[in-house]
């Protein structure tokens, strides 16, 4: 193809233009699929934005997880004992000094403490089941931020749930 004249024309600009679309054909035999070193360079002001990149928001999250496992595995000890102490003071007819904690470890006592942590441990785990898959729709739709905050509405639950059955004795209705 050849560059359209009006007048004269310098043999320099029609040799520029001829190689200019020689360039283009072979861009074009090439095709899109170029390496990325290669691609052309948008302008380095498009790329910023203000979003933090997906390895770091990963990373965010993998810590945010790491901390609440963390937190969990923490509470696991104090939990049993409350739960035994509850029991154990039930068993004895709630003395005013309290009990040792040698004297709970008696098989009347540690049955039921295993039986309300095995149902503790099925009744955490069944709104997991539950709510999973449709949170995971919820968080396409209205977004994974505002169904993240929502779910620290069943920590703070499960939080509740433990203080109720230590300042109400609950786990003497458990385990008779």
């Amino acid at each position: 193809m050849s560059a359209p004249t009006i007048g004269p024309v310098r043999e320099d600009t029609v040799e520029l233009l001829q190689h200019v679309e020689d360039e283009e054909d072979e861009e074009d035999e090439a095709g899109l699929l170029l390496p990325f070193d290669n691609r052309p360079k948008i302008d380095d002001h498009e790329e910023e934005t203000n979003q933090p990149s997906f390895d770091k928001l990963v990373l965010y999250f993998m810590i945010i997880h790491f901390l609440l496992g963390f937190c969990q595995i923490i509470l696991v000890a104090p939990l049993i004992r409350l739960f035994e102490n509850s029991i154990c003071l039930s068993h004895y007819g709630f003395p005013a000094a309290g009990v040792e904690e040698s004297i709970c470890k008696i098989p009347e006592i540690q049955g039921p403490l295993a039986t309300i942590r095995g149902w503790k441990s099925t009744l955490d785990t069944i709104p997991v089941l539950v709510v999973a898959i449709p949170l995971g729709r919820m968080g396409d739709i209205w977004g994974r931020r505002k169904i993240l905050m929502l779910s620290l509405v069943g920590v703070i639950l499960s939080l509740i749930e433990i203080l109720t059955i230590c300042k109400f004795n609950v786990c003497v209705i458990y385990a008779n």
